[in-house]
């Protein structure tokens, strides 16, 4: 979903149909930080894919939109087999080979950027959105 909808739009959209006190339980791929390859790795894919963030920006998001995270195990979850996959030309979609090239390009090493998954469960806070403001 988050390739289809900034993430504070869905997130907005998520609190409507539980209300106050409900739970949202979500995984959201991510970055695990804007170090050199990862911030790289953002611009070439906003600009032929779709955004990416970090795993940082993405729990800043949650908190605007009114989520409070309420899991001790809610965080980054590294995932490097899927560099390896894409270098290894193991996907059937392959925007993000391209990425990798014009990182490799740059001189940066692909198996350094930061993938993986935001997992949380996070609790609506309630407030309404003109209280957002």
């Amino acid at each position: 979903m988050v390739e289809l909808l900034e993430p504070p739009a869905l997130l907005s959209h998520a609190c409507g149909p539980l209300g106050p006190g409900g739970r949202l339980v979500g995984i959201i791929p991510c970055l695990r930080d804007n170090s050199p390859e990862s911030d790289l790795f953002m611009q070439h894919a906003r600009t032929t894919l779709w955004p990416y963030y970090t795993a940082e920006e993405l729990q800043e998001m949650l908190g605007e939109t009114g989520w409070q995270i309420e899991s001790p195990v809610s965080g980054f979850t590294s995932i490097p087999r899927f560099n390896l996959a894409v270098l290894n030309d193991q996907l059937g979609f392959k925007g993000f080979n391209r990425v990798f090239t014009r990182l490799s390009a740059a001189g940066f090493d692909p198996m350094e950027v930061g993938w993986g998954e935001l997992r949380f469960v996070a609790r609506w806070g309630g407030f309404s959105p003109s209280e957002r403001r």
